[in-house]
């Protein structure tokens, strides 16, 4: 037997030998291997959630070279590098708010490297051993805004703060704090805080909810710390209250120009201004719905307010022509509507002038002046409905011949209105010869208007003795 198991030793033994011998002719040398380029790719997430983190500093330090890029809006980079032999290169991740890291990876040449998810911590995470509270202060507040009490608007709003150490550090579990809150300015106007104290948790926050009353205007809070016989504060103006519902009394409309030339033009704009404040004064909150119509041309439907309670809707100059029942042709009328607290409707309106084109007259038509004399001459600029020309009318009363002199309205420019006290102009013809007399002449007289409704001319003439 023992022959017999020798035997087969012998037998097996070189076979083991054979199946184990250095597969070193199957490996790749990598030890000496020539330079060439690589490609490295990676990505930057954040640690605590894992949502990418773009615009991230990458920085490649490569023997003696160092490239910088930037993440994308996925976290993702790329970037190509030539290397002159295999070797160890770093990556140095940094962002603001973020600790900065570090991941070394081995390059071979000609080689895509693909570099593990890199994966950074927030400064305020919490994460590591913290110190004592040094200060506090506002990270987040679920709104900038809120309305008043019935408002339709949110009327809560989460704020939260952190407390960090003399480092900057979020403080730990281990020196968690009371964070105590009030309203250091406000409406007074029932608006209040809840809870009124929260202890800090693990990565030193604390929120607390705050809610509107019935007036709008600035809240600030106070944070406050009792820490050691230190009073650590942060006072944040946080939040501001929208106004309420609209109130008649508080609501008006106004067109941005009183009279456009819009009685034979088509597709003039005019914009009509609606300021819409609640009960209290104040705007009402934002994206408040105002309605419009108008009796003559056509009017945007509705407009939403701004922070101020102001929206603005735009007046096309069209069909129909408008007739009002007191002021005549030519004047629109323009409604605005919304509904207050209570439900109602409530509505304000203005007037736009739609002018047309001008026209004049003038009295009286001839004239005789005798030696050393004067003529006062009343004239008239409007349109065929006895309404003023718009804004930038310019008119012009100009005279031939020798030593006469104009005075009085001789060279007007017209303001905006619809006044039609700025229909009604005059002015003198004086013989101005008594150092030299002229005799008998026959002066011209001009009268020219010209704007935004068109032009026109009267001409007449005549004696001056």
């Amino acid at each position: 037997m023992k022959r017999i198991y020798y035997l087969m030793l012998l037998l097996v033994i070189p076979a083991l030998l054979t199946g184990c011998k250095s597969k070193e002719d199957d490996v790749e040398d990598i030890t000496n291997p020539q330079g060439g380029e690589i490609t490295v790719n990676g990505q930057v997430v954040d640690n605590t959630n894992g949502n990418s983190v773009s615009n991230a500093v990458i920085r490649i330090i490569c023997e003696a070279k160092e490239i910088g890029i930037t993440t994308n809006d996925q976290g993702k980079f790329t970037s190509k590098i030539e290397i002159s032999k295999n070797t160890e290169i770093k990556i140095l991740t940094m962002k603001e708010g973020f600790y900065t890291d570090t991941v070394a990876v081995f390059a071979i040449a000609g080689r895509t490297i693909d570099v593990p998810m890199i994966k950074l911590q927030a400064k305020t995470s919490g994460t590591g051993f913290s110190g004592n509270p040094a200060s506090i202060l506002l990270v987040e507040q679920s709104t900038p805004f809120i309305g008043v009490k019935e408002s339709g608007s949110v009327e809560t709003a989460s704020i939260l703060f952190e407390v960090q150490d003399s480092s900057g550090n979020p403080i730990d579990i281990a020196h968690s704090v009371f964070v105590k809150f009030r309203l250091a300015m406000s409406p007074g106007a029932g608006e209040y805080l809840n809870p009124l104290s929260v202890k800090t948790n693990s990565i030193g926050r604390a929120s607390v909810n705050f809610s509107s009353g019935t007036k709008s205007g600035v809240v600030q809070l106070e944070a406050v710390i009792d820490f050691n016989g230190r009073t650590i504060v942060s006072k944040p103006v946080a939040i501001s209250i929208h106004g309420g519902l609209p109130d008649v009394n508080h609501f008006s409309v106004a067109p941005v120009k009183l009279n456009i030339p819009g009685w034979h033009i088509y597709g003039l704009l005019d914009e009509i201004v609606a300021i819409v404040g609640d009960k209290y004064t104040n705007p009402v909150r934002p994206l408040t719905s105002v309605y419009f119509n108008s009796t003559g041309g056509v009017i945007q439907g509705s407009i939403q307010t701004n922070e101020l309670g102001v929206g603005i809707a735009k007046l096309l100059s069209g069909n129909p022509k408008p007739v009002h029942p007191l002021y005549g042709s030519g004047f629109a009328t323009v409604t605005a509507f919304t509904s207050d607290e209570s439900y109602n409707q409530i509505s304000t309106s203005c007037l736009v002038l739609f002018s047309g084109a001008p026209e004049i007259t003038v009295d009286p038509t001839n004239f005789n002046i005798p030696h050393g004399g004067a003529q006062l001459f009343q004239f008239t600029v409007m349109d065929e409905n006895g309404n003023p020309m718009a804004e930038g009318t310019k008119i012009t009363v100009t005279s031939e011949g020798e030593s006469v002199k104009l005075s009085g309205d001789i060279n007007l420019t017209l303001p905006d209105t619809q006044s039609k006290t700025w229909t009604q102009f005059s002015f003198f013809l004086k013989d101005d010869d008594a150092e030299e007399p002229k005799g008998t002449r026959n002066v011209p007289i001009s009268i020219t208007v010209a704007g935004p409704n068109g032009r026109a001319q009267l001409i007449f003439s005549g004696i001056v003795n």
